[in-house]
């Protein structure tokens, strides 16, 4: 091992330190090597208590060690680790990295392995195929993202840097007396945990914080103190009970009988059972779907919410976004507090303010003007390389997309840098300058299919690739090949200045994005959000039209998501009545079944733009195309219904016999029978052998 690391580990051992970064440059093999004597030179005695999480691939047999991946990190939430390892050899991704830096312990490391960091940018990461749309690969030939994450590793000095021409680095020493500097803080969110449980009903307490501030100590602490005072029954809930281990630790060590009052239940039981309780903790909110939170909310009226905002959570930042302005207009006497000095680590911790810089998670930039120049309004298309050629403006375009969308993450900012499909642009109040950002939209290029196999399977729903979201939902939906070989331009993210909303600066940037696709005979703009009624009327008043719902509630939000659609070059501007056709035919059969709670509001916008009168004509070829889909089992229920309803009416109508039409066919499309009641009703194993069982019975229609 190297003489000056081995110095480092040894210094490092035998004081308090600040959570570092170690970023081991070289090949993947030797990275690996290195991480082994690291652990090798941790003495015996240490070794019997310390932990270690590895990500994307373990590393020394025979030691004790959690394993991880890009896929499954957030089960690591609110747990402690000694090190944590990241192998970026096997695939970066910016969520994990943002969630793992979390679970390091006070003096611990977090160890990067990665490529030299002069060619990491062009290493072709095995995860790309994940983050970047089918058919772009070939398109990415240098990484803008990992170009600024060298960048960073580069200009910050306390990063530790071990490469095959040594190690540079030193440890960053805590102050005295800086352990004890959160007591405080900590001691008054306490309090306030303990009044909602003992003052009056209906005013829940919400706390937020970063990662490691001490939120679930003091759900623990206080539970705990509660216990002791002789409170009766204590409900903890969260994503995933190892997340709230710390919670329970606390409780016990203040109240040794705390385990006969604090009770962790599972949030589907809570929700489906909702047990008794005189106070209810949620830990990790983030990552509980707006809808349950609200229904906890409603259930239990002495609750406390905690949780981190950042959008690697899960539901992410729908809770700051979504929730908080519903608790505040149905819940005026709640209360908000945050913790902001760290609690499981030290104020100025070297490895939380990297990430904050490399993944852009704090607003650097300075405020918005609150004067809109309206004469001097300008609108730009920015590339990735300009963006990280102005780390103030990078800063700028993302923290604007985080605070306006509750789903943007880090994940999201390597898009934004590195996604070859992907373009941005922003609206500044006046000149070029990140303080002058106030508006930004940032969509994607998708379709230009030209693989016949590939689009028929994709119709036929045999096949779905990476990215594509807008061209295959319509070429699916509509059972039609055609659109695949279209282009469109789907709006990911759109995000005005809360400061300058309401003066039409959104529908301009829109304009200007319709604009730049017809200059580049790009043939639709669309975009797919959560269904409300005021963004249907903000598309609609854009230009666009509504030409798709789905089938299924989002998890986060409870709405349903809705495709919208306008038609930019004359060659296309023919087939969208027939979208809009297809469209009203769902929504008019499914409206007494699947939208039965669809807000009266958004089902009289989507009613009015789709006159549900008007759109009952079948062309012949779109009703053979359907039904042979469905006919063949890949094609689901939901789609098919409309049409298979009106081509059974066709068939009663005219048939001499209609009862040989079979019973469950007509219970599901005349009657509407839900498809529970249909497993019943024909005595049905499950919903599997309920499809089966009606597409044979279609398949009379077919043969008609």
């Amino acid at each position: 091992m190297d003489a000056q690391l081995q110095s480092f580990i040894q210094e490092r051992i035998a004081a308090l330190h600040h959570r570092q970064l170690l970023v081991i440059s070289g090949t993947e093999v030797w990275g690996i090597n290195q991480v082994e004597q690291l652990i090798n030179a941790i003495p015996s005695p240490l070794m019997q208590t310390f932990t270690l999480l590895t990500c994307n691939t373990p590393v020394k047999e025979g030691i004790n060690q959690s394993v991880t991946n890009n896929s499954q990190y957030r089960y690591h939430l609110g747990r402690e680790y000694d090190w944590v390892i990241y192998n970026a050899w096997q695939g970066l991704r910016a969520n994990a990295l943002a969630a793992l830096a979390g679970t390091v312990k006070k003096n611990g490391l977090m160890i990067l392995l990665c490529p030299e960091l002069s060619s990491w940018p062009t290493y072709n990461d095995p995860y790309q195929a994940n983050r970047i749309s089918f058919g772009e690969i070939d398109n990415l030939k240098s990484s803008n993202f990992i170009a600024q994450l060298v960048s960073q590793i580069q200009q910050d000095p306390l990063v530790l840097l071990l490469n095959d021409r040594g190690f540079t680095g030193k440890n960053y020493a805590v102050e005295t007396g800086q352990h004890s500097a959160h007591l405080t803080e900590q001691r008054a969110v306490i309090e306030q945990i303990k009044k909602v449980a003992t003052g009056h009903r209906k005013r829940p307490l919400v706390i937020t914080a970063d990662r490691g501030r001490g939120k679930t100590a003091a759900l623990g602490i206080a539970s705990g103190e509660l216990s002791k005072e002789g409170q009766k029954r204590i409900l903890v809930t969260a994503p995933q009970k190892a997340s709230v281990e710390t919670l329970f630790q606390h409780a016990q060590s203040i109240s040794p009988s705390a385990h006969e009052h604090v009770q962790f239940v599972a949030l589907d039981e809570l929700i489906i059972n909702q047990p008794a309780a005189d106070l209810l903790l949620v830990d990790e909110a983030a990552a509980i779907p707006v809808y349950q939170l609200q229904t906890l909310t409603e259930r239990y009226h002495r609750i406390v919410f905690s949780s981190t905002i950042h959008g690697y959570e899960g539901s992410g930042r729908g809770f700051e976004v979504r929730f908080k302005p519903w608790l505040t207009k149905y819940r005026p006497e709640g209360s908000f507090s945050s913790l902001s000095l760290p609690f499981r680590w030290y104020e100025n911790d070297a490895l939380e303010q990297f990430w904050w810089r490399a993944l852009h998670l704090r607003k650097t930039a300075g405020a918005t003007p609150e004067v809109l120049q309206k004469n001097s309004i300008n609108i730009e298309a920015l590339s990735g390389e300009q963006l990280i050629a102005d780390p103030d403006l990078l800063n700028a375009v993302f923290s604007l997309l985080v605070d306006a969308h509750y789903q943007t993450s880090p994940d999201d900012l390597m898009a934004l840098l590195d996604a070859p499909e992907q373009r941005l642009f922003v609206l500044f109040n006046g000149h070029h300058t990140a303080n002058n950002l106030i508006a930004a939209v940032c969509g994607n290029i998708e379709g230009g299919f030209d693989d016949e196999e590939l689009m028929q399977a994709i119709v036929a729903g045999q096949r779905r690739v990476q990215g594509h979201m807008l061209a295959q939902q319509i070429a699916y939906g509509n059972a039609n090949t055609q659109y695949l070989s279209k282009l469109f331009f789907r709006v990911i993210r759109i995000a005005v200045a809360e400061s300058h909303r309401s003066h039409g600066l959104g529908k301009r940037l829109i304009e200007f994005v319709a604009r730049w696709c017809r200059a580049n005979d790009i043939d639709y703009l669309g975009s797919s959000f959560g269904a409300t009624a005021k963004l249907l009327k903000f598309w609609q008043q854009s230009g666009c039209e509504p030409v798709l719902l789905g089938f299924h509630r989002d998890k986060a939000t409870a709405e349903y998501n809705l495709t919208v659609l306008r038609a930019i070059t004359e060659q296309v501007s023919d087939a969208m009545p027939e979208i809009q056709q297809n469209f009203a035919r769902l929504l008019r059969f499914h409206l007494s079944g699947l939208y039965q709670n669809l807000d009266i509001t958004l089902y009289s916008r989507l009613a009015q733009s789709n006159d549900l009168s008007q759109h009952l004509a079948l062309t012949e070829e779109y009703a053979k195309n359907s039904l042979h889909l469905f006919c063949c089992g890949n094609r689901s229920l939901e789609l098919s219904a409309p049409v298979l309803e009106i081509l059974a009416l066709r068939y009663i109508v005219k048939s001499d016999q209609p009862k040989e039409l079979p019973e469950l066919l007509i219970d599901w499309l005349l009657k509407r029978y839900s498809q529970k009641a249909l497993i019943t009703r024909h005595k049905l194993v499950g919903k599997k052998q309920l499809n089966s069982q009606l597409r044979d019975c279609a398949k009379m229609l077919l043969r008609e």
